[in-house]
């Protein structure tokens, strides 16, 4: 079993068939016996919990993400209250003005949206542009909160749970310096 993060309430789980045959899956069974699942699914919360700290402590929901001859991946999603505060949590935004950050984009729109914005505002920042499974990331180098340029990028994108280093290695690279400058530039 491959466990992914994809984002704060999300888990993406990829079994081979043969793992599932191992846990009792026959052709016959895959479709019929419920049981095997919440054994399954059981399973998969603990995986959650024991690789990213997750824990199901409200409703959750799972999903086919894909199915193929060779596996089927499935999609934990936790529901969280709204109204939730998160108080022992550290925040999710680094506020050290010397280190990287990493922002991902809802879409390819907000990602340009910033980019104007920044260099409208004359904010030339050392940044790269990639793209990980099929999302959009920019990486901003060094010192990000000049003229709080920490507050205008979160209005557009949010801190990615990936490392820049996951990034850099698994990640196409589209931009690799300047690219808030070249993305204003390039896309009217």
């Amino acid at each position: 079993m491959r466990v992914e993060r994809v984002d704060d309430y999300r888990v993406k789980f990829s079994i081979s068939f043969d793992e599932l045959q191992e846990r009792g899956f026959g052709e016959d069974e895959i479709w019929k016996n419920s049981h095997i699942w919440y054994d399954l699914f059981d399973e998969m919360l603990d995986e959650a919990e024991d690789s990213f700290g997750i824990v199901a402590s409200q409703t959750i929901s799972i999903e086919v993400y894909s199915l193929t001859i060779q596996a089927i991946e499935l999609i934990l999603t936790l529901e969280m209250e709204e109204d939730k505060h998160f108080i022992d949590e550290p925040p999710l935004i680094n506020t050290q003005s010397h280190q990287d950050l990493l922002l991902i984009f809802n879409d390819f729109e907000d990602l340009v949206s910033l980019c104007k914005r920044l260099v409208n505002h004359n904010l030339d920042i050392d940044s790269e542009w990639y793209i990980y499974g099929g999302e959009h990331y920019l990486l901003m180098n060094g010192d990000h909160d000049h003229l709080g340029t920490l507050s205008i990028v979160l209005e557009y994108g949010r801190e990615s749970l990936f490392t820049t280093h996951l990034i850099r290695e698994y990640g196409k690279q589209i931009i690799s310096e300047s690219a808030t400058l070249q993305i204003s530039k390039y896309f009217q």
